[in-house]
């Protein structure tokens, strides 16, 4: 027996490698697989923002006798279950004076994006809209 066969069966041996390489690829995987996650749910989230706005503009158009207090509220029961609160919708409507009103609809949401072991960060979320209706 020589002195360099057992280096060489330890050498040669792969038992093992396929664990070795599932630890090194696997917190890689998973962080990819949060950061998609989360970018999606921001991306969602400013979906269901713009689109609530949207439903709310149409109706103020089309309703003279839609109130500001429920547009807010109308856009909150939209919004709230993605983390929105009174604070973030703001509304403002200004009479013309010659029997229209601008209706200007702002929300601004600061989201907090975070990947394990990466980072945390905020994404400000913001989308308007402005409207003139008829009084």
């Amino acid at each position: 027996m020589c002195k360099t066969e057992p280096i060489k069966s330890f050498r040669d041996d792969e038992s093992g490698v396929s664990a070795i390489e599932f630890a090194i690829v696997f917190p890689i995987l998973v962080m990819l697989i949060t950061g998609i996650i989360q970018v999606s749910n921001a991306l969602y989230t400013e979906s269901v923002m713009k689109h609530s706005i949207q439903e709310i503009s149409r109706r103020a158009m089309v309703d003279t006798t839609f109130t500001a207090t429920e547009m807010k509220a109308e856009i909150l029961k939209k919004v709230s279950k993605r983390g929105l609160s009174a604070d973030d919708v703001t509304i403002v409507e200004v009479s013309n004076g010659d029997g229209s009103a601008t209706v200007t609809f702002n929300l601004g949401y600061d989201y907090e994006m975070s990947i394990p072991f990466v980072f945390t960060r905020t994404l400000t979320l913001k989308t308007n809209s402005e409207l003139l209706r008829r009084e």
